[in-house]
């Protein structure tokens, strides 16, 4: 044990000296805002020796800074900077008399901190630094210590000569704003070796670069850049007797750097470059990688990396990468590639080759590698015409290609240009040129096919993937398929095959294969008219398709598209295009992708979407077979149709059965003869919930006004349904842009006969069924209730077939006996937002009404159906049952009332299927109960065997040779989130466990399994192994080992299939070695092997279930009882419960309770044998209820997963088990007994820990005590503690306090057995109580994850333990014991007293604040003086302030002065309790900022002579509440801004904003902005007002400003004249950077100052005319396009009008001028007509659109266009 001082001081070390260092309260976490400096004073010549043993603190805004002082002048040099987490490692810093290590936290995230080792040495030990490596990439063969430069400097290297750099901090992280120079020197003709070891920094704004100088005109030529994450490589660069390394950093993301070498050479060593590749797919056999030099007096050589593309004897070839002028003869070759390659290329590059070639001689382009960002970097080849030098782009390629070649049409002149943007950096392009003189055809070739997708007698086709034009004659047949078929297909993919074909011939295309992400990715067929060139979309597809064939309508042009997004990529499609000639039928045939689509005999066809004719489909289910009428026709697009008597029509939403469209809009109007009725047969509908809607509307022709009956969405099962006779019906189909699905099909007929108006409905899911009742439907027409028939086989109907049932509420009386049925509106389909409709039921007095639900699914808590009884004497209601959420079937009888209100409610938000229900009147003596329906057959517990997998861990003896099988649970199936499970393995002496992994599979990084080995001398635990990720089969034998521990833990996100392993114990001389085939290098570990913080371990609980794998002793068949009820048990009696489905999943919304009535004085005992929750939304409650009062009283709330248990409660006749689940995560469950016990049982609880780390040696049943209390201990006496509940959840919101008294001279020892709470906001507190004064010290303060620790306290008679957590979420708590020990045991360095000084975060420290009383918590005015500071806080602070608390305090002061808050202390609950600050009046308007919660809030500067202060508190929990300084900040002058400007805007309104103040121009901060800022400043600069604010996060094209930020958290009420007088933090004060300036639009108008040009910002391009194209803007510094999603007439009159014509005749969408290029400017474009610009109209300027859906307009051409405007 060794002193660890952790709260900083002054130290003097001589020679040899240690002194251990830690972060304050490690190994738990430290505190935020924390500041510690320890002072190391030694001899001259001593140098300071930093040992590193731990080190984890929140990415760069915690560290620990190493820095020396002068003793001459005091000044300070940072030497070392080090934060996020490292690895244990040594630095030598130069020999200084005075050292000072500092530690500082800011106040958010508290992690472990570090734990060091500080030795001062004065012999002549090396200033260096010796460096553990973290991977295995870093180590240096025999040069393990060696001496690193990391701070620059001028070095000379001879021959031979090598020289180690490395970034500042290496393996730390560097710092920002870096920037080191190292300069070498070397003999004539010698070249400069470079070998990089490691390299890792942000990708394009962190670099190292390598130049040379020359000694002539001291030019510095640039010759190398590298940049983000490169593996090893070795570089020789030509001779230079001056070289240049520069190592620099922006200030944003800071990485671990690089660490390399330097050699001088003066050999004739070559000059090149060996490169060992990041990524498998670089490899390359034999050929080594070079890199490609981007010196431009040099051209450098590279070697192809692929075998499929070798060059035979050209393994050396010279690569241009800077453009040029090049003439190719016949055959004769041109490398090229992006510079820097395979580095990163440069941002805003522009780099061309011209190629000149005979006539007649083609360019061959042959792609090696490619990878530009997509859409924004671009290599372009282009032909241009010597006759008038046009230049005719012929391909453009972006993103990530695969290797292929194309050959061009012959033209003497080509143009090769490659340009990028300023954003992201890739690796770029390496290709070849060719100069082609041959009859060589203009195609592309592609390796064709792998035998995995060969198609019957057809085993080798030509497959054509990269797309191109292909002439079909009749019979000719074309196999085409995505990218890299069957391997996934590339993001960002647009392929387009164009066929031609003779006319009257039709393509036929057999889909053989399809699999592509859902609506994202997509194949599209489109016909194209050879007259105008116009082209008609007429197939969609996309999702996972069976193989089908589709016929389309003749025509001479046809074009195939395949285009995918860039996120998801699978294996894509594989198809054959053939063209037929003959007189074939335009017809589909699909086979359906789900068995519920299946049609017996008849086959399903596809839903042709063809605009100019509808395709045919046969019905869809055997059930629905139209006779003769098996090929129908099918209208997918809308229309006006006429239907007499009998006729019908059959529609389907767009592209059925195939996904619909996102935006889809689609309307079909029926006109029918008076009294005629439309029957609508719905016979599929799939469509996304709430969101995508198909609605039934009758027109009245009188008024024209329309009338919604009907609105259909979700999953619905087939349907009939009639509707009141109109002469007139709509139908619509919507659908959102999200989710697309595959839709609807229907059958739309007219009835003129006497039909009645009802619905048939059968029931989605069996969970509807009710008894003997059928289920109806309720029609939401107002004026007719209709009725329905429930029509499957499981509930037959007895008389009620066909009921009435009222869906929209109404006044009823009912007799005894009478039912009324009732349902929410449109059930089944879902209810609509903001329902609230009213059922009133007047009955004879001393009758009870029966309320039968028969469904019920409502959204959880907002939408709700209540019952009340009203009493007739004062009309007063009491609520009598509220149901939400989803509810099984049941009946409940209320007391008897002559007036009852049943209400039902939704919100805004989530719209379900609702409820169905049966109302009775009762007026016999029908007890008032409630019946819930037994459980059903389906829980019964199997009675299948043990198998020989133990997949839930356990304790196992293996000899010699024994083996164990072992795998995650639920292999092969996947593993559940939460997973802990420990196998536990003891072999006798010089025995060794062989590990044989067969299967792998887990999430990486997060879902683990590790071995470690545990010392029987001290039960220390040291980690062995750790896999994770996707792992090949491999053995591992482990050193000797008496008792091995295979641990395997999961989070809670991913669930793969997890491991499959055996163990093997192994007691001969076998060698300790590992076999392992690993998928990816990133998991195999060095030869240095981690140790753990190790935790006393003593054994796992085996868990009995009910699942096959694990059957249960004697109690193999039980009953158990998943659905509740209500049990009678004796003594000795026990009852088996388990969630419902145990060990299925539960469901969602379950509701399940047990009532347990026992004899007096008997108690129930709970044996929780499994136990998986979702934590803190799905919770097993148990409670006590009197018979007295009939009052509930919880006593247990379980959640999230526990190991098995028992626990005993006090007696009591009625115990309450509830079982309920939230709508989200649903798992497996518990499973328990209930036991009760009469005999003297004592009541306690006997916990299996969960983790081995928190077993208690020998007192394994002891009392612990959680819910607080005083306890007096005597030396040596033990109390054991825990958080309310453990191990199950601790609950929110909760304050438990434990205070303990001991005698003089006696220490509290605490022994954390297991410790894991919310990280900062749930926390566990010591504190010591002095009995003079009773001021309360804080000690510690521990949360988040800890491992098992012991800390002494000083002595203390008054020790005070506190618990408290906040309302959100909750975790298992902690378990503890405290000890009082009087000897004189000595308090170490994990035992130390934490002694506080003044500590905002420290609510219970002496602070200046308290003394005197001279805190006013009040409220009422206050008269700030000059200069003066006064106090204001929360009632009590620092004790609780009190519920329901509202102070106001309105400060005054001097009309040159203003308020300056700084705050002391804050602490609140979160959201509930607040504290608001404002200026001027007290009105909601002028609040300048709101505070809640547990942060200390950063001072506030009001520029502003008057505020106030409101604190208000609600009726809840009480935290300590705040306490602030106010300040008056009084100047002479009065700071003003001298003017204000919009810059680098599109028009003179409009840019960002910038305020002049003592002569320089600076930016404002968005914090606090609004409208009423905006309206302020447009009216300085003499416009009428604003019309947009915004800030650079909000528009990506505004440019950020430079220079001062000069105004933050500026307020204004609107009136203002000046920007001065409103509220700011003053002129030059802020706490923000440039990515939050803000912008301001303001609104012109005849009296404003400048005026629109609206032809600087609109055009129309590609048009026939002048008055049509496509729509492009002018925004930023470019043109761009507008996307077609919401683009409409309205839209397309604002373009119009912005270019001077009146209005638009046409609104054009999907590119019909042709595809742009550059950004999408707008997107999602609203509309109302009358906006002077798109840029005023509701729009998106995030385009989640592709140049495909450019919008266009044609506008309407009169003589009378004002071109003026435009």
């Amino acid at each position: 044990m060794v002193q660890v001082h952790s709260n900083g001081g002054n130290f003097t070390l001589q020679d040899g000296d240690s002194l251990y260092i830690s972060s304050p309260n490690y190994p738990a976490n430290y505190d935020s805002n924390t500041d510690v400096l320890w002072v190391i004073n030694m001899p001259e010549d001593c140098s300071l020796v930093l040992s590193l043993l731990s080190f984890n603190t929140e990415d760069y805004l915690d560290q620990l800074t190493v820095s020396s002082e002068s003793e001459a002048d005091q000044s300070v040099v940072v030497m070392s900077r080090f934060s996020s987490r490292l690895g244990p490692y040594n630095r030598t810093y130069a020999p200084s008399t005075l050292m000072r290590i500092q530690f500082r936290t800011d106040r958010t995230l508290e992690l472990s901190g570090f734990y060091a080792k500080l030795r001062a040495s004065c012999s002549a030990e090396s200033v260096e630094t010796t460096i553990s490596s973290i991977t295995a990439s870093n180590t240096a063969s025999s040069e393990q210590m060696t001496q690193v430069h990391l701070n620059g400097g001028n070095f000379a290297l001879q021959d031979g000569d090598s020289l180690y750099i490395s970034s500042p901090n290496y393996p730390a992280y560097y710092d920002s704003n870096t920037n080191v120079l190292w300069v070498i020197t070397m003999p004539e003709d010698c070249s400069l070796v470079l070998s990089v070891l490691s390299f890792f920094t942000e990708n394009s704004y962190d670099q190292l670069t390598v130049s040379s100088e020359s000694g002539a005109d001291q030019s510095v030529m640039l010759i190398d850049r590298f940049t983000s994450h490169l593996a090893q490589f070795n570089r020789t660069y030509a001779p230079s007797t001056l070289m240049r390394i520069r190592f620099r950093s922006d200030r944003t993301l800071e990485l671990s750097g690089f660490e390399a070498e330097l050699r001088a050479s003066c050999s004739a060593e070559s000059v090149e470059t060996t490169f060992s590749s990041i990524t498998a797919s670089n490899t390359a056999s034999s050929a080594q990688l070079t890199q490609v030099h981007s010196n431009e007096a040099v051209e450098t050589t590279i070697s192809y990396i692929t075998a499929s593309n070798t060059a035979s004897s050209e393994q050396m070839v010279q690569v241009h990468s800077n453009g040029g002028n090049f003439t190719l003869q016949d055959e004769d070759s041109l490398y090229i590639s992006s510079p820097n390659y395979p580095a990163n290329y440069d941002s805003n590059t522009d780099v061309l080759w011209v190629i000149n070639m005979p006539e007649d001689c083609s360019l061959v382009l042959s792609l090696l590698s490619f990878n530009t960002e997509d859409y924004l970097d671009q290599l372009t080849v282009s032909s241009e015409s010597e006759a008038d030098q046009s230049v005719v782009v012929m391909s453009r390629f972006s993103s990530r290609l695969g290797p292929y070649n194309r050959t061009y049409a012959p033209s003497t002149l080509m143009r090769i240009q490659f340009r990028t943007d300023r954003t992201l950096e890739l690796s770029g392009f390496y290709a070849k040129l060719r100069a082609s003189c041959s009859a060589e055809s203009v195609e592309t070739t592609v390796p064709s096919i792998t035998a995995s997708n060969t198609a019957s007698s057809e085993q080798m086709t030509q497959v054509h993937s990269n797309g191109g034009n292909f002439a079909l004659q009749d019979g000719d047949s074309l196999y085409i398929s995505s990218p890299n078929y069957p391997a996934n297909y590339d993001s960002n993919t647009n392929v387009l095959w164009v066929i031609t074909m003779p006319e009257d011939c039709s393509l036929v295309l057999s889909v053989l294969s399809f699999f592509t992400e859902n609506s994202y990715d997509a194949l599209t067929i489109s016909s194209e008219s050879g007259a105008d060139q116009s082209v008609m979309l007429i197939d969609r597809f996309t999702s996972h398709l069976a193989p089908f064939n589709r016929t389309y309508a003749p025509s001479t042009l046809m074009r195939i598209r395949f285009r995918t997004d860039r996120s998801l990529e699978l294996s894509g499609f594989y198809a054959k295009l053939r063209a037929s000639c003959s007189a074939e039928s335009v017809e589909t045939t699909i086979s359906s992708i789900t068995a519920s689509n299946t049609a017996s005999s008849e086959q399903l066809t596809q839903v042709h979407s063809n605009e100019a004719g509808e395709t045919t489909i046969p019905s869809i289910t055997a059930s629905n077979t139209a006779s003769s009428e098996q090929i129908v026709q099918v209208h997918s697009r809308g229309g006006n149709f006429a239907l007499q008597d009998g006729d019908s029509l059959y529609i389907s939403s767009p592209n059925y059965p195939a996904n619909y469209d996102s935006n889809a809009n689609v309307l079909w109007v029926i006109t029918m003869p008076e009294d005629c009725s439309l029957v609508l047969s719905v016979l599929s509908f799939f469509t996304e919930n709430s969101y995508d809607q198909l609605t039934v509307s009758s027109e009245s022709g009188a008024d024209q006004s329309v009338m919604l009956i009907d609105r259909f969405t979700s999953h619905l099962a087939q349907f009939n349904r009639t509707y009141a006779p109109s002469t007139l019906m709509r139908i619509r189909f919507r659908s959102g842009r999200t989710l697309e699905l595959s839709g609807f099909e229907a059958e739309l007929r007219v009835s003129c006969s006497v039909e009645a108006v009802e619905t048939t409905f059968s029931s989605i899911t069996a969970s509807n069924t009710a008894s003997s009742e059928q289920l109806t439907q309720v029609h939401s027409n107002e004026a007719v209730e209709t009725t329905i028939s429930y029509i499957t086989a499981s509930n037959t109907a007895s008389s009620e077939q066909m009921v009435q049932v009222h869906s929209n509420g109404g006044n009823f009386t009912l007799q005894d006996g009478d039912s009324l049925y009732i349902s929410s509106p449109n059930y089944p389909a879902n209810y609509d937002s903001n329902t609230d409709v009213l059922w009133v039921i007047n009955m004879p007095e001393d009758c009870s009404l029966v309320l039968s639900l028969l469904s019920f699914n409502t959204e959880d808590y907002l939408d709700q159906l209540t019952v009340s009884s009203e009493s007739e004497a004062d009309q007063s209601v009491v609520v009598m049952s509220r149901f939400s959420s989803r509810l099984g079937p049941y009946n409940r009888t209320y007391a008897p009332s002559t007036l009852m209100r049943i209400q039902f409610r939704t919100d805004r938000t989530l719209e379900l299927s609702g409820f169905y229900a049966k109302l009775r009147a009762s007026c016999s003596a029908e007890s008032v109960e409630t019946t819930i329906p037994s459980i059903t057959a389906s829980n019964t517990a199997s009675s299948e065997q043990m198998t020989q997998v133990h997949s839930n861990g356990g304790n196992f003896a293996l000899q010699d040779g024994d083996s164990l099988y072992i795998s995650s649970p639920n292999y092969p199936a996947n593993y559940d989130s939460n997973a802990r499970v420990l196998w536990v393995i003891n072999m006798p002496e010089d025995c060794s466990l062989v590990l044989s992994v067969l299967s792998f599979f887990t999430e990486y990084l997060y879902d683990a399994l590790t071995v470690s080995s545990e010392s029987g001398v001290d039960q220390s635990v040291m980690l062995i192994d750790r896999f994770t990720s996707h792992l090949a089969p491999f053995n591992r034998t482990y050193a000797p080992s008496t008792l091995m521990r295979i641990r395997f833990r999961t989070d809670r996100t991913l669930e793969l299939s997890g491991f499959y392993a055996k163990l093997r114990a192994s007691c001969r001389a076998e060698s300790v070695e590992t076999t392992i085939s690993s998928i990816t290098a990133s998991n195999t570990a060095s030869s240095e092997q981690l140790t753990q913080v190790h935790s006393n371990e003593a054994g796992e609980t085996a868990i009995p279930s009910i699942t096959a794998s694990n059957t249960a002793s004697s109690e193999q068949m039980v009953q158990v009882h998943s659905r509740g009820g209500n049990f009678a048990l004796q003594d000795g009696d026990s009852l088996y419960i388990s969630s419902p489905n145990y060990p299925a999943n539960y469901n969602s919304n379950a509701r399940v309770l047990w009532v347990i009535t026992m004899p007096e004085d008997c108690s129930l005992v709970l044996s929780v044998l499994s136990f998986f929750t979702e934590n803190s939304y799905d919770q097993l409650t148990v409670s006590s209820e009197s018979g007295a009062d009939q009052s509930v009283m919880l006593i247990d709330r379980f959640t999230s997963h526990l190991a098995p248990f028992n626990r005993t409660y006090a007696p009591s006749t009625l115990m309450r088990i509830r079982f309920r689940t939230d709508r989200t995560l649903e798992l497996s469950g518990f499973y328990a007994k209930l036991r009760a016990s009469c005999s003297a049982e004592s009541v306690e609880t006997t916990i299996s820990s969960i983790t081995a780390s928190n077993t208690a040696s020998s007192e394994q049943l002891t009392q612990v005590h959680s819910n607080g209390g005083n306890f007096a201990l005597q030396d040596e006496d033990s109390l054991y503690i825990s958080s309310p509940n453990y191990p199950a959840n601790y609950n929110s919101n909760a304050n438990v306090l434990w205070v303990i008294t001991m005698p003089e001279d006696c220490s509290l020892v605490l022994s954390v057995l297991s410790f894991f709470t919310e990280n900062s906001y749930d926390q566990l507190t010591v504190s010591s109580e002095s009995g003079a004064d009773q001021s309360v010290m804080l000690i510690n303060r521990f949360t988040s994850h800890l491992a098992p620790f012991i800390r002494t306290y000083a002595p203390s008679t008054l020790m005070r333990i506190r618990f408290r957590t906040d309302s959100s979420v909750v975790y298992q708590g902690f378990e503890a014991e405290l000890r009082a020990s009087c000897s004189a045991e000595t308090t170490t360095a994990s035992q130390t007293t934490r002694q506080t000084t003044q500590d905002y975060n420290d609510m219970t420290s002496e602070a200046p604040w308290t003394i005197g009383g001279n805190v006013d918590s009040t409220g009422g005015p206050i008269a700030l003086r000059e200069g003066q500071d006064y106090f204001i806080g929360s009632s009590s602070f620092p004790s609780n302030y009190p519920s329901n608390a509202t102070i106001l305090w309105q400060v005054t002061t001097s009309d040159r002065c203003a308020i300056h808050i700084t705050f002391m202390a804050f602490s609140t609950e979160p959201i509930y309790d607040y504290l608001v600050v404002g200026s001027q009046d007290v009105t909601p308007k002028n609040m300048v900022h709101r505070w809640t919660g547990g942060e200390v809030p950063a001072p506030l500067h009001l520029n502003s002579n008057q505020a106030w202060f409101l604190f208000m508190s609600d009726s809840e929990t009480e935290e300590q509440g705040f306490v602030a300084k106010l300040h008056a900040m009084c100047s002479n002058s009065t700071a003003s801004i001298e003017d204000v400007r919009l810059v680098d805007g599109n028009v003179p309104q409009e840019g960002r904003l910038e305020v002049l103040y003592q002569g320089q121009w600076g930016t404002v901060c968005e914090d606090l902005w609004e409208r009423t800022n905006a309206e302020v400043v447009c009216r300085m600069l003499g416009y009428e007002g604003a019309d947009l604010e915004y800030s650079t996060t909000d528009l990506w094209w505004l440019i950020k400003g430079s220079g001062p930020i000069l105004m933050d958290n500026v307020r204004c009420q609107g009136n203002e004249s000046s920007l001065d007088e409103c509220s700011h933090l003053g002129l030059g004060v802020h706490n923000c950077d440039h990515s939050k300036d803000v912008g301001v639009t303001c609104r012109t108008g005849s009296e404003a100052n400048p005026s629109i040009d609206n032809s600087a910002i609109i055009r129309l391009v590609n048009g026939n005319r002048p008055s049509e194209g496509r729509v492009e803007v002018f925004r930023g510094r470019s043109w761009g396009t507008v996307c077609d999603d919401y683009w409409g007439i309205e839209d397309a009159n604002v373009a119009c009008k912005m270019l001077g014509y009146e209005r638009a005749e046409l609104a054009y969408r999907e590119a019909k001028f042709g595809e742009g290029d550059g950004a999408i400017l707008l997107d999602d474009v609203s509309c109302t007509g009358r906006e002077p610009s798109l840029f005023a109209c509701d729009h998106s300027d995030f385009a989640d659109c592709s140049h495909a859906e450019d919008a266009g307009v044609k506008c309407l051409e009169t003589s009378g266009r004002d071109l003026s405007l435009a």
